[in-house]
């Protein structure tokens, strides 16, 4: 995690070679006491000495280490630490706890009298299990003498990874005190991001948005994992006969935990932004990270091999560095024209602050009683917080969003019934008028002539005009069947029928020549049945026009398609009218009606003895 910030720039600290100077005792009569570092004698030694025999031998080359706190970083040796406890008859029995040896084994000696009277081994290569105390600090226990002073002597074999430990000294009753509010601390911290996953989970089934919440729960299992890890309870409970795994946890968990946090930024800014160079590098940087977190796991890597240690997280470090400040930058960028980002911007700062005091503190530029993962820990929560009330925010814009298009969808689809009840209606009255019109008016008027016929026995003529007003009854109702067929909904069809219908008007008529010029049509080009119903009629009414009244030899229907409208022209060489006369007829007046009813014109031009000519055009 982030307080790897920390650990990684006090690789610049050097050991203090100089003047010997004396270990102090320290008073044990009190219930809690915190060994700082200027108590405690430091010896590095690599592999050279590994017995308490000779460290017992070598106390003169002890020296102090210059902080409060004993912080290696990244240490290059193995060390060995010393300090000295006053006698005390307050408290004969204490606990020694060293809080944070996590990923190192530390054999611990216990001496009075310059005889070693106890030893212990402690850190993740003591299994969990068999420790003395079952709590999530590493604590021993020691008998101090009410007369002579007890040194005690720890041998810290460095394997790669962070080395820093705070050591105290409880008193029972001190011991038990610290034990509940570390409990209550991981109590708080793993509810609050229980919470937070249930949360993730919530917004993952309720929004669209999921990926974001996939990364969302990655960052905050790997938080929990770091934080139980640093309280010493995570990797012990896990996989407690594991040691070399619990090793790799650390320096994988910490790189995975920044991989999700850019991956869950980068997805909760895609909507205002999917293509800047910032994000391209922090899209890069993710990347790489994920499969930086691999290498801890591969067992061709030597964990163990402090140097190869430090180059991963030497790398991570300048890459997680660089991420941030990107991530600052482009947050801000983001933030002049959506607000909502400055939750993350905030997030990302609130992080970088507390890396920079746990760093701040490790150097000895500020003294403060927080502890180190106390200060990152209390950081990653209120990171986590901002990051919550952003995706909450955004969760409630994308609930608003998904209302307001579905009451849009609601509004369209009750126009669109609307219209279609509408259409229907037009429909049912177009049909009802043309059959009161046509088939209503042809049925009166079979009506009447019947009743003359039967008065007149021996009419021939008026049988004939029965006959034919009941044939075009018949070509009057097939026309409507026609219009209402589903089948024939598109304009080749009715080019199809309008040619049939024309040369059967045509073929007995006395026009002796006649010329359909209709397109042929491939495209399925949809048209209304009104559309269809209107070219079809007035059509045929200009023709039949022309066969009955206008006694010429030659006609030429020209019926073409452009721009998306219908276009026609009907002439005739036959004797002409008076167009302002004609127009004042019921027959002509329906063409028109008919025609202007769609949106459509009509011209007409008539020269006397020279033919006349109609031309309508009407949108498809």
């Amino acid at each position: 995690m982030k307080w790897l910030v920390s650990c990684l720039l006090t690789i610049l600290i050097t050991f203090p070679f100089g003047a010997q100077t004396q270990t102090l005792a320290i008073n044990t009569n009190t219930d809690a006491t915190k060994i700082s570092g200027e108590a405690i004698g430091i010896l590095p030694v690599r592999d050279s000495i590994l017995t308490i025999t000779k460290a017992l031998e070598l106390r003169h080359q002890f020296v102090t280490f210059p902080h409060p706190d004993i912080n290696q970083g990244i240490a290059k040796d193995n060390i060995w630490t010393r300090f000295v406890l006053a006698p005390s008859t307050q408290h004969p029995k204490m606990f020694l706890s060293f809080e944070n040896p996590k990923l190192n084994k530390v054999n611990v000696y216990i001496v009075q009298q310059q005889r070693v009277i106890d030893s212990f081994v402690i850190g993740d290569h003591f299994m969990f299990h068999e420790r003395l105390v079952h709590h999530n600090y590493f604590t021993i226990p020691i008998q101090l003498s009410t007369q002579y002073p007890t040194e005690v002597l720890a041998r810290m074999e460095q394997k790669g990874n962070t080395l820093q430990v705070p050591v105290i000294l409880y008193s029972n009753k001190g011991l038990l005190q610290q034990i509940e509010k570390s409990y209550l601390y991981i109590g708080i911290t793993t509810g609050v991001l229980g919470i937070m996953c249930l949360l993730s989970i919530f917004f993952f089934i309720t929004s669209g948005y999921k990926s974001l919440y996939i990364f969302y729960a990655g960052h905050i299992f790997t938080i929990l994992l770091w934080i139980w890890s640093t309280e010493g309870l995570g990797f012990q409970y896990f996989w407690p006969n594991s040691t070399s795994l619990a090793t790799r946890m650390g320096p994988g968990v910490a790189v995975l935990n920044s991989a999700f946090f850019i991956s869950v930024m980068l997805t909760f800014c895609k909507p205002y932004d999917d293509k800047s160079i910032f994000r391209r590098y922090l899209q890069t940087i993710t990347i790489f990270f994920f499969i930086w977190a691999i290498f801890p796991f591969l067992s061709i890597i030597d964990i163990d091999n402090h140097k190869l240690t430090r180059t991963f997280l030497t790398t991570f470090f300048i890459c997680n560095f660089l991420s941030v400040l990107v991530s600052i930058v482009y947050l801000l960028q983001l933030s002049r024209k959506h607000k909502i980002v400055l939750f993350y911007f905030y997030a990302v700062v609130v992080t970088l602050i507390s890396s920079g005091i746990s760093v701040a503190k490790n150097l000895g530029w500020i003294i403060i009683e927080q502890s180190t993962s106390s200060i990152i820990s209390t950081g990653i929560l209120v990171e986590l917080l901002l990051m919550t009330a952003a995706i909450s925010r955004q969760f409630n814009i994308y609930k608003n969003e998904r209302e307001q298009l579905l009451l849009d969808n609601l509004a369209k689809e009750k126009v669109l019934n609307q219209s279609i009840l509408a259409t229907q209606a037009a429909e049912r009255k177009r049909i009802s008028r043309e059959l009161h019109d046509d088939i209503g008016a042809g049925l009166t008027q079979i009506s009447l002539m019947s009743e003359s016929a039967m008065q007149q026995h021996h009419n021939q003529q008026l049988n004939q005009e029965i006959a034919f007003t009941a044939r075009s009854l018949v070509a009057s109702m097939g026309e409507i069947v026609w219009s209402m067929y589903p089948e024939n909904n598109t304009l080749e069809q009715l080019i199809i029928y309008l040619r049939e219908q024309l040369h059967k008007m045509l073929e007995y008529s006395s026009i002796t020549n006649y010329n359909l010029q209709l397109p042929d049509l491939n495209d399925t080009i949809v048209v209304s049945n009104e559309t269809r119903r209107t070219v079809l009629l007035v059509t045929k009414e200009i023709v039949n026009n022309a066969i009955k009244y206008s006694k010429a030899s030659n006609l030429t229907v020209n019926v073409q398609l452009h721009a998306n409208s219908i276009y026609g022209s009907i002439h005739d060489d036959g004797i002409g009218f008076d167009v302002q006369q004609a127009k004042a007829g019921k027959g002509l007046r329906n063409i028109q009606q008919r025609i202007q009813e769609i949106q459509g014109s009509l011209m007409i031009e008539s020269i006397p003895k020279k033919g006349s000519t109609f031309k309508f055009t009407i949108p498809l």
